[in-house]
């Protein structure tokens, strides 16, 4: 259900609260036993309705923020000129030849697959005990069909042929999105070199070229997106429940994340 980073609905703008009532009104009745979690709405989708009496004691909204990268803003031309760009880079250079380019040939995007999807799993699971493509070998279907219709943007780091970074994420119009793809590094120099924040910096500036507006790189609650960003945005998780017991328990685990950001934690 993560596979699409915004969740929203399409109407005329005129209907577009009353026809999310009536099909969450629908969707309810058939289902009464499932609770409804759309994750993220994204402005300017209306979401005053959630305060009626009917609608809100079974409706949650959960703000995050997304954080995005503008590429005409003055600030991503210096991110090569930064120092903690300029020292990993320079890890990287010490250790012999540095590629970064983007992936457009399928015979390419299909031999390099397996290592991704292991090395995405190695991370992901350490992290959250997750291994979405071993756990499920669909998904790198589900990937390679966004390639194939040329809605992925694809781009990897290597070493002398070694690779050490790679994101592929969807790309609409002038708009760049981490989400419904990956993005993953090597964990062997993750520490000292830092592939992952490297590629970021060199994407950023192909984008850039390239005329791209935005780069999204989602909400996640990640330290380093926040602090690449040049603006965010807020958005929503809005979720509709008939049981009292999961609108307690999601109500309750929100105000806790919440004092956590507060704190500086994640």
């Amino acid at each position: 259900k993560y596979d699409a980073a915004y969740q929203n609905w399409l109407s005329e703008p005129a209907q577009g609260a009353r026809f999310i009532k009536d099909a969450l009104r629908q969707v309810m009745k058939a289902f009464p036993a499932f609770s409804i979690h759309l994750r993220y709405v994204t402005n300017p989708a209306p979401l005053g309705w959630v305060k009626e009496p009917k609608w809100g004691s079974r409706c949650l909204v959960e703000v995050s923020q997304r954080p995005l990268m503008e590429m005409k803003d003055p600030s991503i031309s210096k991110l090569l000129n930064k120092a903690e760009f300029k020292r990993k880079i320079n890890r990287h250079k010490r250790l012999g030849e540095v590629e970064f380019r983007q992936i457009t040939c399928k015979e390419e995007f299909e031999a390099l697959q397996e290592e991704l999807t292991v090395m995405f799993d190695f991370r992901q699971g350490a992290k959250f005990n997750l291994n979405q493509y071993r756990d499920d070998p669909s998904r790198i279907d589900f990937i390679r069909a966004l390639f194939d219709r040329g809605l992925s943007y694809f781009t990897v780091l290597r070493v002398n042929g070694q690779l050490q970074a790679a994101i592929c994420g969807v790309a609409e119009k002038d708009w760049m999105f981490f989400a419904s793809g990956f993005i993953t590094h090597s964990p062997f120099r993750a520490k000292y070199y830092s592939p992952g924040f490297v590629q970021i910096i060199l994407l950023s500036q192909l984008l850039a070229k390239e005329g791209k507006s935005v780069l999204d790189l989602t909400t996640g609650g990640d330290f380093y997106k926040s602090r690449m960003a040049t603006r965010h945005e807020d958005v929503y998780e809005l979720i509709l429940t008939n049981s009292w017991f999961y609108y307690i328990k999601r109500y309750l685990r929100y105000q806790y994340f919440q004092y956590l950001e507060k704190a500086g934690k994640w």
